[in-house]
């Protein structure tokens, strides 16, 4: 077996970076009201991470003076 390429991995072992193009170019031309069936699945996340910042942010008594309810 012949070693090139970088670290003298053997050409037989290294990945193909062209298998995963296909899908990519399937997902770009993909119908977008697809995508907008999980847009409030999103919304609820999101709104989920700023409640959390929200709670972080009480509970670190020390670093804040007034908490408004």
């Amino acid at each position: 077996m012949v070693y090139e390429g970088d670290c003298d991995v053997p050409e037989k072992q290294k990945a193909l970076t062209g298998i995963g193009v296909g899908h990519i170019g399937k997902l770009v031309r993909a119908d977008t009201e697809l995508f907008c069936d999980d847009l409030p699945v999103a919304l609820c996340l999101c709104k989920q991470d700023e409640e959390i910042r929200v709670l972080k942010n009480i509970l670190n008594f020390r670093a804040c003076q007034k908490i408004v309810g």
